[in-house]
C-alpha cells in the first residue's frame, strides 16, 4: 500500500479497548500522525474495553468488594504488546516505562531505579552473558529521554526463570484433606501422546472446523495434562481444534513447566491501573483526541462505503446518548478507520455476597438481540446492509452458542483476620518469595485446614512476599473445574494493608458443585466460597473468629462477587475459513479490522497480544510503512524448546 502523509492522516477507532490503544500509540510513534488527528470513539465512559475499570481505587472500595474480571497473562514471548508498553512512559515510576512496570522491575528493589537511572547509558559487552545482555536492554529502557524505537525483549528470554514456581498446581480431595497432585508427571496413554504430536504436525486446514473433542478419547480429558493445560487456558472440550493446536504450537517453550508456571508472569497490579490506565492517561497527554469520557457513551452505529469494488469507507453515522444526537463523520481520502470487532465481556452478569448473578439470556433472546457490540459487527456483514459484507466475516457463529462460550468468575476480597486463609493458602501451595527462605517442615499433604491456627491472631506476612506472583490452584475434582489465583498485594490502589484479594473462575458454570449441590451460576457469592472452603477443609467460622476476649467477635470479613459472561469463551469456538474476517479486507484502502475476532496467521486468541499484533498490523499496513509487526514466537524453530517438549509428553 503507498505511503500515507501523516500530516494528511485523521485515523478513527472504533472501540477503545487494548486494540484501539495499541493502534494509537503505534500511529503516533511509528507512522507520526499527529495526536490530535488520533481519534478514539468509544462507548464506555472510560477506554479499556474487556479490560476496562471494573473496581473503584478509593480506600472503601474493599467494603462492597473488589471486582477483577481477568487476570491476564505476561509471556516474554508477547512482542507487540511489549513493543507497545515499551513506548509508553510509567505512570508510577518517572524515568521508566509501562513495560518495566508490568514486568515489576521496579518492584524487584527500591535501589535499582537510581542505579539504573545513573546507569541508563551503560553499553553491555558484545560478548556479554545472556543475562547481562538482558540487563542491559533493561537499563535502555529505563532512559530517562525514552528510546520509542528499541525493539522488544528476545526470544532468548525462555531460558528466564520467574519466581512463579510451585508444587501445587492440580489439587485433588483426599481422605484427609486437599493433596497436591504430582503433575511432574503427565501421565498421558501411549494414544494421547500420539494423538497431541498427531495434532501438532496436522495442517490447519485439514483440521477444518473439528472439536477438540473430536481428536481424542474421552479419557484424555480427565489426564492430568488436559487439566493443567485446560484450567491455564480456559479449553474446554468442544472449543476449536485449530485453536488448542495453536496454543500447542505457540507455548512450546511452556511445555517443560507448564505443572510449575515457571515464565508465566502477571502485572504487579490490576491490568486496568497497570496497563491501560497509562496507556490512555499518555495518549491523552499527547493530545489524543477520545470521544468518551466527557460525552460519555458515544457510539459508531453505521458505517457507510462509497460505491466501488474497493471496501472504502465514507462516512461514520455517530449517537452520543449522552444529548441524544445524531452526527456524521465523513471520511476524507487520506483518513483511515480502524474497528474493533466482537466482544468478550458484553451482557456481564454481577451477583453479589447473597445473591447469584441474574441467568443467561435463552439463545433466542441472544439472537434476536446480541447486543450493540455484537449488532454493529452483525450489520457490516448483513448482506441487505452491506455490499461488501462477505469481507466481514460471520459473527452469529461467536455469539450463536452461549451455552458453550458461558464462565463465571469471582472475586473475593478479605479483611482483618479473613486474611489469614490468603497467607495460609499461600505457604502451604508451596509459594515463597524470592527473599524468603523455604520452609522445610511443610507437609505436603496438609491443607489448610489442618494448621494449628488460621484466624485470630494469625499474623499476616503480606509485606514479604507482595512483590512476587501467587500461584494458579485448580481443584480437579471440581465439576465446576475451579481454579483461584493469589496475586501481587496491594492490587488496587487504596486497598488496605489487612485487606487481601483472591481471583477465581469456574469453566463450566452450569455444573452442580461438589458442596453446595447447586449450579455454579445459580449461586450467591458466599456460597461460591463456601464450596472453596470445603475443598480446602478450612471450616468457615474459624475466618471470623476474633482473638481477644470474646472468641466469637467478629474482627474479619470475606465477600465474594460473582460475575456470569455468556461471550468470554466465543474466541475459542470452533470455525471454519471466512468465520473471522481479514486485519486488512480484500480491496480495502481505508479501512482495517482489530481485536481477538480477526484472522491472523499462528498467534492465538484470548491474550492482549493478539489485539496488539493486530493493531500493530493494521497501523503499518494501512500507513504503508516499511515495517511489520514481530513475528510470531517460533518455538518449533529450537531443538532445545523442541526437546523439552516432548520430554513433557512422554512423561
Amino acid at each position: 500500500m503507498t505511503r500515507r502523509d501523516p500530516k494528511q492522516t485523521n485515523a478513527y477507532l472504533v472501540g477503545g479497548g487494548i486494540a484501539s490503544l495499541t493502534a494509537a500509540v503505534h500511529l503516533y510513534y511509528d507512522a507520526g500522525v499527529p495526536a490530535t488527528q488520533i481519534h478514539i470513539i468509544e462507548a464506555a465512559p472510560v477506554p479499556g474495553g474487556s479490560m476496562g475499570q471494573s473496581s473503584g481505587t478509593d480506600d472503601d472500595t474493599w467494603k462492597s468488594g473488589y471486582v477483577i474480571l481477568a487476570a491476564r497473562k505476561l509471556n516474554f514471548s508477547y512482542r507487540c504488546l511489549f513493543d507497545t508498553l515499551a513506548k509508553v512512559p510509567s505512570m508510577r515510576n518517572p524515568g521508566l516505562t509501562v513495560l518495566d512496570d508490568v514486568r515489576g522491575i521496579i518492584d524487584e528493589d527500591d535501589d535499582l531505579v537510581e542505579v539504573r537511572a545513573a546507569d541508563a547509558n551503560a553499553d553491555a559487552a558484545a560478548d556479554a552473558t545472556a543475562d547481562a545482555a538482558r540487563a542491559a536492554r533493561r537499563r535502555t529502557r529505563t532512559n530517562h529521554n525514552i528510546d520509542h524505537n528499541i525493539a522488544p525483549y528476545s526470544s532468548h528470554d525462555d531460558d528466564r526463570k520467574s519466581a512463579s514456581s510451585f508444587p501445587a498446581r492440580l489439587v485433588a480431595s483426599g481422605p484427609d484433606g486437599p493433596e497436591i497432585v504430582d503433575v511432574q508427571k503427565m501421565g498421558l496413554r501411549s494414544e494421547e501422546k500420539l494423538g497431541l504430536l498427531g495434532l501438532i504436525l496436522e495442517q490447519e486446514d485439514c483440521i477444518g472446523d473439528g472439536q477438540i473433542q473430536t481428536h481424542f478419547k474421552p479419557e484424555f480429558f480427565e489426564s492430568k495434562f488436559w487439566d493443567v493445560w485446560a484450567s491455564l487456558y480456559g479449553f474446554q472440550p468442544w472449543h476449536s481444534a485449530v485453536e488448542f493446536r495453536r496454543y500447542l504450537l505457540r507455548f512450546l517453550h511452556e511445555f517443560s513447566h507448564i505443572s510449575t508456571l515457571e515464565g508465566i508472569d502477571h502485572a504487579p497490579l490490576n491490568d486496568y491501573e497497570c496497563i491501560i490506565q497509562p496507556l490512555g492517561q499518555h495518549l491523552k497527554s499527547l493530545g489524543v483526541d477520545f470521544q468518551s469520557d466527557q460525552r460519555a457513551e458515544t457510539q459508531v452505529c453505521e458505517v457507510k462505503f462509497a460505491p466501488g469494488d474497493k471496501v472504502h469507507v465514507s462516512e461514520l453515522r455517530i449517537k452520543r446518548r449522552a444529548d441524544a444526537t445524531d452526527s456524521a463523520i465523513v471520511i476524507g481520502d487520506a483518513d483511515i478507520v480502524l474497528i474493533t470487532l466482537g466482544t468478550m465481556t458484553a451482557s456481564m452478569r454481577f451477583g453479589t455476597d447473597s445473591k447469584p448473578p441474574p441467568p443467561l439470556p435463552s439463545q433466542e433472546a441472544v439472537n434476536a438481540d446480541p447486543g450493540p457490540v455484537w449488532r454493529f459487527w452483525a450489520s457490516l456483514a448483513d448482506p441487505n446492509k452491506n455490499p461488501h459484507h462477505a469481507e466481514f466475516g460471520r459473527p452469529k457463529h461467536f455469539y450463536g452458542h452461549i451455552s458453550k462460550s458461558s464462565w463465571l468468575s469471582f472475586t473475593i476480597t478479605l479483611a482483618g483476620t479473613a486474611t489469614s486463609v490468603f497467607d495460609h493458602l499461600r505457604e502451604w501451595a508451596g509459594f515463597e518469595s524470592p527473599e524468603r527462605p523455604e520452609k522445610p517442615d511443610r507437609a505436603e499433604k496438609a491443607g489448610p485446614g489442618h494448621a494449628a491456627s488460621i484466624s485470630g491472631d494469625s499474623s499476616s506476612d503480606k509485606d514479604s512476599f507482595s512483590n512476587s506472583n501467587g500461584p494458579l490452584i485448580t481443584f480437579r475434582d471440581s465439576p465446576w473445574m475451579m481454579s483461584i489465583t493469589m496475586p501481587h498485594q496491594p492490587y488496587f490502589t487504596g486497598q488496605p494493608d489487612d485487606v487481601c484479594v483472591l481471583w477465581g473462575y469456574g469453566l463450566y458454570p452450569d455444573q452442580e458443585g461438589l458442596f453446595v449441590q447447586k449450579p455454579m451460576m445459580a449461586c450467591t457469592g458466599a456460597e461460591i466460597f463456601s464450596e472453596l472452603l470445603a475443598y480446602l477443609n478450612i471450616p468457615a467460622p474459624q475466618l471470623w473468629q476474633g482473638s481477644g476476649s470474646d472468641p466469637m467477635a467478629t474482627t474479619g470479613s470475606v465477600t465474594t462477587i460473582p460475575c456470569l459472561m455468556p461471550f468470554i469463551g466465543a474466541p475459542f469456538l470452533t470455525r471454519t475459513d471466512g468465520d473471522r474476517p481479514r486485519i486488512l479486507p480484500k480491496s480495502s484502502d481505508n479501512l482495517g479490522l482489530l481485536g481477538q475476532f480477526v484472522e491472523m496467521e499462528r498467534d492465538v486468541t484470548f491474550t492482549m497480544e493478539y489485539s496488539a499484533r493486530s493493531a500493530q498490523t493494521a497501523v503499518y499496513s494501512l500507513m504503508g510503512l516499511d515495517k511489520k509487526a514481530p513475528e510470531v514466537h517460533r518455538g518449533d524453530r529450537d531443538v532445545q524448546v523442541l526437546g523439552k517438549m516432548l520430554m513433557t509428553i512422554m512423561s
